[in-house]
């Protein structure tokens, strides 16, 4: 029985070594494991946040761009009323000019006929005198 029980604890000493060994391996590989996982996390952050600068800038960008649109609709809208006025201003030379142009050709009708009512006089005149 001394020999079974010596034979026992060398064999569970030995087995306690064994354990031993595997739970050495075992933390290696978790300090290990903790250690990735740590850069891990410490890339992440730092993709957020180079993510998160990205993302101000496209939304600073977003806004002036916005800005940019509205700018060039209160211009649209200022050419728009300018053309219009211009579009009107031009009807309105051009009634003026048809008015002017008939006024002028009733006045050029009027004389040719003045003239030639003159022209019929000075030969009645004429006749007379001979």
């Amino acid at each position: 029985p001394l020999a079974y029980i010596q034979e026992l604890v060398k064999t569970h000493k030995s087995s306690l070594q064994g354990l031993g060994m595997q739970l050495l391996h075992l933390e290696e590989r978790y300090h290990k494991a903790l250690s990735e996982l740590e850069d891990e996390k410490k890339k992440r952050a730092a993709d957020q946040a180079v993510g998160d600068d990205v993302a101000y800038h496209l939304e600073k960008e977003r806004e002036k761009l916005h800005q940019q649109i509205e700018l060039e609709k209160e211009g649209h809208k200022k050419l728009e009323e300018s053309f219009a006025k211009m579009k009107q201003l031009l009807v309105n030379e051009r009634s003026r000019r048809q008015s002017d142009t008939i006024r002028l050709l009733k006045d050029r009708q009027s004389l040719v006929y003045r003239l030639y009512t003159q022209k019929k006089q000075s030969q009645a005149f004429k006749e007379d005198l001979e």
